[in-house]
């Protein structure tokens, strides 16, 4: 099996681009392929925003301070570790 390439940034993670396609009006998640509502699509947009916030604010420089003398002997948990993560789920 080989491991598909890591997006450089959290819009590029299939999650959030399907996210972004809800809010847009690409993408339903009703069946037979009915249009979501006004609201649904503005709660989307907001999510999309708010994860994408949440990410570069806080998280993401939060994981760039996990150790590097702590945990020399193992995998770097930064952000990149963990949009690894995100991708490979």
């Amino acid at each position: 099996m080989q491991v598909p390439e890591t997006p450089l940034t959290v819009v590029e993670l299939d999650l959030m681009k399907r996210l972004a396609a809800y809010a847009d009006g690409r993408a339903t998640w009703l069946q037979h392929g009915t249009n979501v509502g006004e609201r649904a699509r503005l709660a989307c947009a907001f999510l999309h925003k708010s994860v994408i916030q949440l990410i570069d604010q806080a998280l993401g420089p939060l994981l760039d301070r996990i150790g590097a003398r702590e945990m020399e002997t193992f995998t770097l948990h930064d952000r990149a570790h963990g949009r690894k993560v995100a991708h490979l789920m």
